[in-house]
């Protein structure tokens, strides 16, 4: 009983450790994606505005 606990656990934890992974890809595929659409029609002041609204957004979000 204890084994099959410990497997639960570790695959809780592996599902854990990659649900973090792909949210941190997310994020830094959206800001870059933001980034470059953002460098193509604002100044660059507007730019960190923009990727630090939607970098708050995801990190509230978790």
């Amino acid at each position: 009983m204890e084994d099959f606990q410990a497997k639960q656990n570790a695959k809780t934890l592996i599902k854990q450790r990659f649900g973090i992974f792909n949210f941190v890809k997310k994020e830094l595929l959206t800001t870059l994606l933001l980034t470059s659409v953002a460098d193509a029609s604002f100044h660059s002041r507007f730019r960190r505005r923009i990727t630090l609204i939607i970098g708050s957004f995801f990190t509230s979000k978790n």
